[in-house]
């Protein structure tokens, strides 16, 4: 879980819940498995109560992306209070001792190397693996990070440790140990899944602690807790609480939005925290613009949440370039681009002949030749390539007004009667 660090005045003067990941077990699927299914653990480690509401866990392997994302249900954990989400399963192994809170028949975690995020919104992230790592506006996102075996991602100097079919990656003290680094704070521990009904484990009072983000394959995060703050600080990445509020905000430091807790000035890249406008709604702020990439336009899924997009062309005949955040193609003059195939100015139609491409006329469809701008055939009865056609004799689709009507290709073949 990830905090920052701010003097007594920049915080709200409110608990806060702490929602962490506290358990990961992946070995249900293995046939020395403990448990026949796979298990993620959550667990309130704050001093306030803290909603799921809105929020996910999201999967994804050692070297990939978080794809394989699931909703969290409107539930409010008390302090101390875990939450049993249950995964994909095998047939070797027992049923979890206790009922779990939420079942993913999908989720389908690695026996030895993962990463698990708790992320405080229900769409996947798509980001996270080398060639699509995280930026810094997804990673603002992430409320705890998990990172175990050879995962590319994890908190602080190093991953938690490899798991296999009888072991899982655990929290250490009951779930309370978190101080942003996941080598020194999970362990690895018989597999002990717990849910809302079991035994509450309240933590001691956390002193806020200073993190920063580095958004590359591998997250590390530094954590420092300031001996002059005794104010409970929130899971936070920029300024983010990943808590619920219990209390409302009686400062002039922070906002209290959607009942979670945000520092001045934070912002989406769209929205902002400002005080002095709102303390229990967003401020609009304008979106940075964004230029086109080499080959690629970055183009807007949400409020100004930015994604890149190829933006290329499919055919040799059409160029590409971004506009306004999009990708336009456009076909390259002297060129037609008809039923998926390129043609030069003047080309004619292997399966009619009468048909040419005039890019005067259209770029996207074939003309009649005689009622070419730039070539005509028939007018002298003879299929002459190149020949304009004049103001008396005219081909009407292809068949002479005196009644004769050009053969087939090669060129240069006389009219028939027809």
């Amino acid at each position: 879980c990830r905090s920052v660090a701010l003097g007594l005045l920049a915080w709200c003067s409110v608990a806060l819940g702490r929602v962490v990941i506290s358990q990961v077990y992946g070995g249900g699927e293995s046939a020395a498995a403990v448990y026949k299914h796979d298990f993620i653990e959550l667990f309130n480690a704050g001093e306030a109560p803290a909603s799921l509401a809105g929020w996910s866990v999201q999967y994804a392997s050692a070297t990939g992306s978080f794809r394989l994302c699931q909703a969290l249900p409107n539930t409010t954990l008390l302090p101390g209070m875990y939450f049993l989400i249950r995964g994909a399963g095998g047939n070797t192994g027992q049923e979890l001792p206790v009922t779990p809170d939420l079942v993913v028949a999908l989720l389908a975690i690695g026996a030895q190397s993962g990463k698990v995020a708790l992320v405080n919104r229900s769409d996947a992230l798509g980001c996270g693996s080398a060639s699509t790592p995280c930026v810094p506006l997804q990673m603002s996102k992430i409320i705890d990070l998990v990172g175990f075996g050879n995962a590319n991602m994890y908190e602080g100097s190093a991953v938690a440790p490899t798991l296999n079919a009888t072991v899982a990656a655990v929290r250490r003290d009951g779930g309370c140990s978190d101080t942003d680094d996941n080598l020194a704070n999970f362990a690895v521990g018989t597999p002990t899944p717990r849910n809302t009904a079991s035994a509450v484990f309240v933590c001691a009072a956390v002193v806020s602690s200073s993190s920063s983000v580095t958004p590359t394959s591998s997250v590390t995060v530094s954590s420092s807790a300031p001996a002059s703050s005794s104010v409970t600080a929130s899971s936070s990445v920029a300024g983010f609480s990943s808590s619920a509020t219990a209390l409302s905000s009686s400062g002039d430091n922070c906002c209290i939005i959607g009942g979670k807790h945000y520092n001045a000035d934070y912002s989406n890249g769209c929205q902002v925290c400002d005080p002095s406008r709102s303390t229990t709604e967003w401020s609009p702020l304008t979106c940075p613009h964004r230029v086109c990439q080499v080959g690629m336009c970055n183009v807007t899924t949400g409020a100004c949440d930015y994604r890149p997009i190829v933006c290329n062309t499919t055919f040799q005949c059409q160029t590409a370039a971004c506009s306004n955040d999009m990708c336009v193609t456009s076909i390259t003059a002297g060129y037609c681009l008809i039923n998926g195939q390129c043609y030069a100015d003047g080309a004619h139609s292997l399966n009619d002949f009468c048909m040419v491409c005039d890019t005067l006329a259209s770029a996207t469809s074939w003309t009649v030749a005689c009622s070419s701008s730039s070539t005509g055939h028939c007018g002298d009865g003879v299929l002459d390539h190149g020949e304009q056609c004049d103001a008396t004799v005219h081909c009407t689709n292809c068949r002479c007004d005196d009644g004769w009507v050009p053969s087939q290709p090669p060129f240069n073949t006389n009219c028939t009667r027809a």
